[in-house]
């Protein structure tokens, strides 16, 4: 079956990824900013890292962009990549012959 789907082309993927500017703000949230770094275009919200018993640390994504205090001190914009993927374009119609 796996062959007869790649051998017929059953499936078309689309995928779509964009590097944005953004910071951090109350240490686990992270702010998607406009492609000048003026205005917060959406908010990720994410868990504060805390200390693990073992003493292993548990890291968010806030932890590696940096705060909104040192960006804007500094002058110097971070960023976040995002990527979406979806590969069932096309497969409707092979479906329905099950």
């Amino acid at each position: 079956m796996l062959k007869k789907i790649i051998d017929e082309k059953w499936l078309q993927a689309n995928a779509v990824i964009g590097i944005y500017p953004a910071q951090t703000v109350n240490h686990d949230d992270v702010e998607v900013l406009s492609e000048d770094g003026k205005n917060v275009k959406c908010t990720f919200h994410t868990t504060v890292s805390k200390l693990k018993t073992g003493r292993t640390t548990q890291y968010c994504l806030a932890d590696f962009i940096k705060p909104k205090e040192v960006a804007n001190k500094d002058n110097a914009i971070d960023y976040v990549g995002a990527f979406a993927l979806t590969t069932g374009i096309g497969i409707d119609e092979n479906v329905k012959t099950f």
